[in-house]
């Protein structure tokens, strides 16, 4: 909402203005990329599972979209609580419980495969790429040569 009246400043009408101008459009695109990341994948897990199915690669797309969005949106709330975000008060719980989804998010993106794995597998099931070319394929894993090369 603008701020106006007779007692507004003019750098508060300019903040105001602002705020509306850049802040609105951005907690739109955030709100709606979330939600219809979650209906999607949403449907299509629960698809897989009422025809008796282990959900395939949607489910690495699904974590692989919404890690980076609950990234961006968790960046977005510390953005929109300004300096204070950056502090812990045991009085505002719900301020702390932004630091905490920010601060883990990262774990999260590395926690049950990394970013550039998930994409490997999207890219080789969902869009039939072939896969990376491995050197060690075909080897047991304590035949694989190790250390400097011998010469």
């Amino acid at each position: 909402m603008l701020a106006s009246g007779p007692g507004v400043l003019p750098w508060e009408r300019a903040e105001s203005v602002r705020s509306e101008v850049y802040l609105r459009p951005r907690a739109l695109t955030t709100y709606s990329a979330m939600r219809s990341r979650t209906w999607r994948s949403s449907l299509r897990t629960l698809s897989a599972l009422s025809q008796g199915k282990t959900p395939g690669p949607e489910a690495s797309m699904s974590k692989l979209v919404g890690a980076v969005l609950q990234q961006h949106a968790a960046s977005f709330a510390m953005e929109l609580a300004g300096a204070s975000s950056a502090l812990l008060d045991d009085l505002a719980p719900e301020r702390a419980a932004w630091q905490q989804r920010y601060l883990s998010l990262p774990g999260l993106r590395i926690a049950g495969g990394t970013d550039e794995v998930l994409r490997n597998i999207i890219a080789e099931r969902v869009l039939g790429l072939p896969p990376d070319a491995r050197a060690d394929k075909g080897i047991s894993f304590k035949d694989i040569p190790t250390g400097p090369p011998k010469s």
